[in-house]
């Protein structure tokens, strides 16, 4: 199964790994749920893997200004398998966090696709990928978190 496929080691307790106070990218614990489903939940009580898919730690590059990053190799060739499997599939969520904060949730979108969700999304199936955020979305774009800019900027990935 897809979630398998991680770039950390699992934690010894059910609670999801934070690995230090930096930038994380989660999928759900559950693979079955859609972000449709989620839209009303508090952030907050979505359960989330047990580890990141990757941190600030995985990443070569991000661009602040175009919300666009670059992977390691190795996290590239995970993620990409990844980002193959979800994008077949609408509607399938991520959360971002810093630290133990969960700061937004967004989705994987088919580059193909002509709707774009009302939140956060990212798309393309190569690097450099792009997290999105549509015009008409009901939702505040919190990519340009501070706590974000931090996090990236404190590991040495922020580009601009």
């Amino acid at each position: 199964m897809f979630l398998s496929l991680s770039l950390h080691s699992q934690p010894t307790s059910g609670e999801p790994a934070t690995g230090d106070s930096g930038f994380a990218f989660y999928l759900l614990r559950d693979s079955t749920v859609a972000t449709y489903q989620i839209l009303n939940v508090p952030i907050d009580s979505l359960r989330l893997a047990l580890v990141p898919l990757f941190t600030a730690q995985d990443i070569k590059s991000y661009s602040w200004s175009t919300h666009t990053f670059v992977l390691k190799p190795k996290s590239d060739s995970i993620f990409k398998n990844i980002c193959s499997i979800r994008r077949k599939s609408r509607d399938v969520p991520f959360v971002i966090n810093v630290g133990n904060e969960r700061i937004y949730v967004g989705e994987f979108n088919s580059p193909l696709s002509s709707l774009s969700p009302p939140w956060t999304y990212i798309i393309g199936s190569t690097s450099p990928y792009k997290l999105c955020y549509p015009g008409l979305a009901r939702l505040p774009d919190m990519r340009s978190d501070k706590r974000i800019h931090d996090a990236l900027q404190a590991a040495g990935v922020l580009v601009d």
